[in-house]
């Protein structure tokens, strides 16, 4: 009988090959292999995140919120579902659920970089701006590479008014990645 690390090994090595089938031939099989993957080991929180990931591409967000709210309910203690299920309700607008998805993933795993950032976006939303900066440079202070928190900044510093903070921002960004054309 395989042990559960040797399960969990073999569900990352299959979500890294739904990885690529997702690249060649789009969410549709990726989504099919997933289920492939949860019929074999149907109690994978990762592979529910995975397929919550590959609906919400797809726009099927309740169907999304499901499938990670079954991953919170296979592991209630990582914020990873949480983070996701706080994505999902923000594409939704749905800031509410987005807010209190971020918050109790933050109370998990209070240097979650996603989930502070989700949290500083929804921030940005409410025009909270001290609070979404202060949120962004925890996210830096944990992670000074993470560039989606800096263009978050640069975001905040933009709609306060402050363009010389906002290319300041994006000039980091530019300097760790010059061929993004989009940041330049």
């Amino acid at each position: 009988m395989a042990t559960s690390t040797d399960s969990n090994a073999s569900v990352e090595a299959r979500l890294r090959e739904v990885r690529q089938i997702l690249k060649s031939e789009g969410p549709a099989e990726a989504e099919r292999a997933t289920i492939e993957i949860l019929k074999d080991e149907p109690k994978s929180g990762p592979a529910f995140i995975g397929l919550a990931r590959i609906l919400s591409m797809q726009k099927r967000f309740d169907d999304a919120v499901r499938a990670a709210e079954k991953a919170k309910n296979l592991s209630p203690l990582e914020s990873d579902p949480l983070v996701m299920i706080g994505f999902i309700r923000l594409r939704q607008k749905d800031n509410d659920s987005a807010a209190a998805a971020f918050s109790e993933a933050i109370s998990l795993e209070p240097n979650s970089e996603r989930a502070l950032l989700g949290a500083a976006v929804l921030k940005t939303k409410d025009e909270s701006y001290q609070e979404a900066e202060e949120l962004c440079q925890r996210v830096l202070s944990i992670n000074p590479e993470l560039d989606q928190a800096r263009e978050l900044l640069a975001r905040i510093a933009a709609q306060k008014g402050d363009k010389a903070a906002a290319i300041e921002q994006l000039k980091e960004v530019a300097k760790r990645k010059p061929e993004d054309g989009r940041t330049t």
